[in-house]
């Protein structure tokens, strides 16, 4: 960067973050003499109009920018300090990972599941961090639980919809309705339900952000033994799919991820089922033998790229898709 006589100092960003607050970018501006970073700051304030509110649109509209003969070049945002992210089913497995993934990276986040994160999944004490005993399949425990993340952090910024379950496994001939429709409750209606929560909070506030639902190869892959689990991710794939047509054009970006095979309680689940509930099983237990199961924090730099990098088209993505993500560096 600097062989293009650009800089980018840590002050300029404030100073540019706080004049335009909705702008989900970083902002480089050519340096002229001795200009100071107010001095550049106030200069970028001169030659640009106000950006929109909208902070997709204000992204589109500021690339198109063109004062006194000079481009303001824009860097998606990876300084995510204080930004704002929910994950649903955070108390443990891929979504207590993503919460501390997150912190790291400096997101504030609020977290919800039926039971509270263990110290070792999600350290206590941080005031980053707020948990609510949250059952996904109950619409209201989960409208509740967004609109008072939004008062103690601000609308998010992000939100994934992690909450899931596996079970029943087995062959359908032999699964309780009962059971069926747990797990529909929880992960289709757990989905929706996140979902519109999160567009209540925007439409509310006047905010736009991200939505991502944790997926699975499970939506298009058919597994005996899985078919319940099956028809849930099928049918969160085609919820995202229809979210993103209907909410894109309202400034949100919606996206499905497969997280790929991760060490979780899950997969602990997968590998203690027999052959006759689960004829694939042997696949899973040699993946564990073999050392091949991801981290639970695997999936978050995918998630804050689709989230806060430049916009994705595909709508359902693999943890695993380098076309599409690109180099995840700067979110890990």
């Amino acid at each position: 960067m600097a062989a293009h006589g650009f800089l980018q100092p840590l002050a300029l960003h404030r100073t540019l973050d706080e004049r335009y607050p909705f702008a989900p970018v970083n902002v480089i501006v050519p340096a002229i003499g001795g200009e100071n970073s107010e001095q550049r700051a106030a200069r970028f304030s001169e030659d640009v109009p106000r950006l929109s509110s909208d902070p997709r649109r204000a992204t589109t509209e500021s690339l198109a920018l063109r004062r006194r003969g000079r481009s303001a070049m824009f860097l998606p945002m990876t300084d995510l300090t204080d930004r704002v992210a929910v994950v649903t089913g955070a108390s443990r497995g891929i979504g207590a990972g993503l919460v501390r993934a997150f912190r790291r990276k400096g997101l504030r986040v609020a977290l919800c599941a039926r039971s509270e994160p263990s110290a070792d999944e999600v350290p206590p004490g941080d005031d980053g961090v707020w948990f609510a005993p949250v059952d996904v399949a109950d619409f209201a425990a989960v409208a509740a639980f967004a609109r008072e993340a939004a008062e103690r952090f601000g609308a998010p910024d992000l939100w994934v919809n992690n909450a899931g379950i596996l079970e029943p496994v087995g062959p359908l001939r032999a699964v309780e309705p009962d059971a069926f429709s747990r797990q529909m409750r929880v992960n289709v209606d757990g989905v929706f339900h996140g979902t519109r929560a999160a567009l209540d909070v925007w439409e509310a506030t006047g905010h736009t952000g991200t939505i991502v639902n944790i997926s699975s190869g499970a939506a298009t892959s058919a597994y005996e033994g899985w078919g319940a689990y099956c028809a849930t991710k099928s049918a969160v794939e085609m919820l995202t799919r229809v979210t993103a047509l209907e909410e894109g054009p309202r400034g949100h970006r919606v996206h499905a991820l497969a997280p790929g095979v991760v060490a979780t309680d899950m997969q602990a689940l997968i590998r203690a089922q027999d052959e006759d509930s689960f004829p694939k099983v042997e696949r899973f237990r040699g993946l564990h033998a073999e050392g091949r199961l991801a981290d639970p924090e695997s999936p978050a730099p995918a998630i804050l790229r689709l989230a806060f990098g430049p916009r994705v088209e595909e709508v359902s993505l693999d943890v695993r898709s380098a076309d599409a993500l690109g180099d995840l560096s700067a979110y890990g």
